[in-house]
């Protein structure tokens, strides 16, 4: 006997998700076609909507059941070839026109869901207006992760891995195939459900919401992109002309990651006044060791023409006898948000971007591409230095030695959280990115951050993928494109509170570190105040006993002023008497 599924019908599943996006859709009054239709939840509303319900499904008792309801259903094989699978189809219809077909829960369970999609495709197209409504469960649901975490797959009777499905969607997937099987979207309902019937057993440890493993995973997952908490895709589509649409699977992607994506790609950003500099930064990128990158210049509209760099680029590279980069232009004021739209697009593994007069040495390059072999996927900073000429036009002419000439070494910055020197300065220009923490991992500069936008950027990637600092190449930066951190620090770290943590191996340890010096400052602390007051009652005592002396001097002065009166009274006295004497005789 086959496997029964409920026949109830529930709003919030993909049942209802279906009934909505045909009750929001304009389809023409005929048929709608319901394959894979079990026990049919939708039969009922369906009719009540005016259509003419038509069930097709390989269980007998299935259809049983529906029939036994009022309802028409017919056998039907997905499994055959795609023409006699239209054949089959038309035959339903039997004349009648067709408003929707309806595949809930069914591609999942197909050996070749293109052969069924394209069959599909010539069916609706030959009916104007009719539509196509899918449901598929979304295999990147946060849950399923978080169990994979855990070494765990956990096929189940129904559910998200029910145990007789043999495809797996992701988002992507599924809309590559579908895009590449003739079918545009034209709605979408999709199931929302936090926690799935794969949230079990409910006390593995990371599964639940509030405990780190989970909100670190949770967070990463929202980063990735939606669908973290996507139950169901649910949609509504249109017949189309399909469009080819790569969706590479494990072999692809690291063909495309290790042969065919440039190291680099290497941003440059041209602000207004800013001409000349452009031939600096490109002379240096001519004379790197290692040539696999490619250049994205960004400007505003009329500061630098195609015919210059063209002009630019010839002199440079192939003047040497190599073709040299591709160098794209983008004819946009430099912003935030054209640099992310920028590092979105990137081709190289790598984003580099080089604005306000940069100068990079010839083995830049080079040193990335050392460091990138040994911590694939961190953020790889560059050894930089500062110089403060009068006009930064000054360094347009020299080479990049002549330009460094006198400048000053800067400290790496202290990416990590967990330390308790000194973050230190940065200099976007000194920061190599990782592309993918962009256009896989989903993180991005964020506006809000106002001028600590890159610098919070960086940190978010740092929690993520980690750091590494190379020891050879150089980075040459002026001193205002410096941020200095450590005034900043506690403004930084507020952008940063209200995402989980995930620290590195050796992170324990320097926790530890802190831990102790900060009980032995506390310990300092405790010791000094108690000292402290110690002084402080020697010193009110002393203030007590100075009063008390004050007081007895007070005493003794009044004690010598009543002693002089009587002195003065005592040895006056008689010498007065004498002289009043002296002056009656």
């Amino acid at each position: 006997m086959a496997k029964q599924y409920a026949r109830e019908y529930e709003e919030h599943s993909s049942y209802g998700s279906a009934v909505r996006l045909v009750e929001r859709a304009e389809l023409p009054v005929g048929v709608i076609l319901d394959l894979g239709c079990g026990r049919s939840p939708v039969a009922a509303r369906l009719t009540e909507m005016g259509f003419t319900y038509v069930g097709g499904d390989i269980d007998l008792d299935a259809l049983d059941d529906v029939r036994g309801r009022g309802f028409e259903a017919h056998e039907l094989d997905l499994f055959v070839p795609s023409a006699e699978l239209v054949a089959r189809l038309e035959s339903l219809l039997a004349g009648r026109p067709l408003a929707a077909v309806l595949a809930l829960d069914v591609i999942e369970h197909l050996v070749d869901p293109v052969a069924v999609l394209g069959a599909l495709h010539d069916i609706v197209s030959a009916h104007p207006g009719a539509e196509l409504v899918v449901s598929i469960p979304n295999v990147t649901h946060v849950d399923i992760g978080a169990k994979l975490l855990a070494g765990r797959w956990d096929m189940t009777d129904t559910g998200l891995l029910d145990d007789t499905h043999l495809q797996f969607f992701s988002g992507p997937r599924l809309d590559g195939m579908l895009a590449g099987t003739g079918w545009a979207e034209v709605d979408a309902d999709d199931v929302e459900l936090p926690i799935s019937d794969q949230c079990f057993p409910v006390d593995l440890p990371g599964l639940r919401r509030g405990a780190p493993l989970h909100d670190v995973f949770a967070w990463a997952r929202r980063s990735a992109g939606p669908g973290g908490e996507t139950y169901q895709f649910v949609r509504r589509l249109r017949p189309v002309e399909p469009i080819a649409v790569l969706v590479p699977n494990a072999g692809d992607i690291a063909r495309v990651v290790d042969e065919d994506r440039p190291l680099a790609s290497v941003v440059v950003v041209v602000a207004a006044g800013d001409r000349g500099r452009l031939g600096a930064i490109l002379a240096d990128l001519a004379g790197q060791t290692e040539q696999s990158f490619e250049v994205v210049v960004v400007a505003a509209s009329g500061t630098v023409d195609h015919a210059e760099l063209e002009q630019i680029h010839h002199r440079l590279w192939r003047d040497r006898g190599s073709p040299g980069p591709e160098i794209a232009r983008r004819e946009v004021p430099p912003s935030l948000e054209v640099l992310v739209a920028v590092l979105q697009e990137a081709r190289g593994r790598y984003v580099c971007v080089l604005g306000g007069g940069a100068r990079v040495s010839g083995d830049w390059l080079a040193g990335l591409r050392e460091m990138v072999a040994i911590g694939p996927s961190r953020l790889v900073q560059m050894p930089m230095s500062t110089a403060s000429p009068v006009d930064l036009g000054f360094w347009e002419a020299k080479s990049f030695e002549e330009a460094g000439t006198g400048a000053e070494s800067c400290d790496p910055t202290n990416w990590d959280l967990f330390h308790d020197g000194p973050m230190g300065s940065c200099a976007l220009a000194a920061l190599a990115l990782p592309a993918e923490a962009v256009q896989a991992a989903g993180l991005t500069p964020d506006p809000a951050d106002g001028d600590l936008a890159w610098p919070a950027f960086a940190l978010r990637v740092a929690l993520m993928a980690g750091t590494v600092t190379s020891p050879t190449g150089s980075v040459l930066v002026a001193e205002d494109d410096l941020i200095d951190l450590d005034p900043r620090a506690d403004e930084l770290l507020d952008r940063l509170d209200g995402i989980p943590l995930v620290g590195r191996t050796g992170t324990v340890g320097r926790f530890g570190l802190i831990r102790s010096r900060l009980d032995h400052h506390r310990r300092a602390e405790t010791e000094l105040r108690s000292a402290l007051t110690y002084k402080d009652h020697e010193l009110t005592a002393l203030i007590h006993h100075t009063a008390e002396l004050g007081r007895e001097v007070d005493r003794l002065n009044a004690d010598v002023a009543r002693l002089n009166a009587s002195l003065t009274r005592r040895l006056l006295g008689p010498l007065v008497r004498r002289v009043r004497q002296q002056l009656r005789g």
